[in-house]
């Protein structure tokens, strides 16, 4: 039931207090409350929607959305938040027992756990109902992302390397270039649509693959760094991150698609792969000197000139990071891009 209040949601709640000195509370609220005062970015915190586009899976929101429609729908597990110093728990006779007291605005609550859940009932075609809640009121951003990373790091599916984005955390750490190239390359391996689909030389997989995990981790990382690429503030979200890489090579497999994944094909070997990670940025770059966005389609016309360009390994004889370099400074110049200096 929702509260009747305009400036607060009160709800009856149970403090918890456990291994660490911030109690949490139990409490229940609907999910268009919930809605009304969460976002899922701090980075994006002024502006809760474009959290959402940048950091959620609006198909993964949508499937949950066809399930809160059905006719029994249930989510006894909790949904775990943050909230802001405002919100206050007042206890009943110094008990355990009370009421949680949170002002009635956006930006009130970071979902930790449970966004996709929610952002579902955006789905939902309007049907709204009672959601567990588990809460901390003004915890430390250390201990938000602890509680991120100990949640998300017992589920499979989940990128933990999130934490940056969500928590708005330094991404200049070798950690943060480690986990995020981590994190891409098995998402990259994962996703049915993307161009490297199980086509990855996964650690401890037992299947072949055209590219190993570790090279692509390396070309990755060097986008990842100060002054990399996806340090860029529109790119440095993993789902944009990811939608882009997808694109690109998705782009490049198609040109070249009767040497993609062949083993005598300078494409589908470290030195081509690299060089065209190293292409990225100058055709993002002409796209949006263009005034257009990154595409698919426009990735794929920018490549298409280059589509007769020799591709099997004998006729450049390349090997190794100068072989990458100068196989990328060919296709720069076969597109008529200027030379590296």
């Amino acid at each position: 039931m929702k509260s009747k209040d305009k400036n607060w949601i009160v709800r009856p709640a149970i403090a918890i207090t456990q291994n660490v000195p911030e109690p949490f509370y139990a409490f229940s609220l609907s999910a268009s409350e919930l809605r009304e005062i969460a976002y899922v970015s701090e980075r994006t915190k002024d502006n809760p929607q474009e959290g959402i586009e940048r950091n959620l899976s609006n198909a993964r929101c949508r499937t949950i959305g066809r399930y809160i429609q059905r006719k029994i729908a249930v989510f006894p597990n909790s949904i775990i938040i943050a909230l802001e110093k405002t919100a206050k728990f007042k206890s009943a006779n110094g008990t355990g027992i009370g009421t949680i007291h949170i002002p009635r605005k956006p930006s009130q609550a970071l979902i930790l756990d449970g966004q996709h859940r929610l952002y579902g009932f955006d789905h939902a075609k309007g049907k709204d109902i009672e959601l567990l809640i588990v809460a901390f009121i003004n915890v430390p951003i250390s201990l938000k992302a602890h509680i991120f990373r100990t949640i998300n790091g017992k589920q499979k599916p989940v990128n933990r390397s999130l934490v940056y984005d969500l928590l708005d955390l330094d991404t200049s750490t070798a950690e943060y270039e480690e986990e995020r190239a981590h994190a891409l390359v098995k998402s990259l391996d994962r996703e049915e649509e993307s161009p490297f689909y199980q086509n990855i030389q996964m650690t401890g997989k037992q299947r072949e693959g055209f590219i190993s995990q570790a090279s692509l981790i390396t070309y990755l990382k060097r986008h990842l760094k100060r002054g990399g690429f996806f340090k860029r503030e529109e790119y440095s979200s993993f789902n944009r991150q990811l939608a882009l890489l997808c694109d690109y090579f998705k782009a490049v497999r198609d040109t070249f698609l009767s040497h993609w994944g062949k083993p005598e094909s300078i494409v589908s070997k470290t030195v081509g792969i690299d060089a065209f990670f190293r292409l990225l940025p100058d055709l993002v770059t002409l796209i949006e000197d263009d005034r257009k966005k990154p595409t698919y389609k426009e990735f794929r016309m920018r490549i298409e000139p280059i589509s007769d360009l020799p591709m099997d390994v004998e006729t450049y004889r390349l090997y190794g990071i100068g072989g990458a370099i100068a196989f990328y400074e060919l296709l720069k110049e076969s597109l008529g891009l200027e030379k590296q200096n």
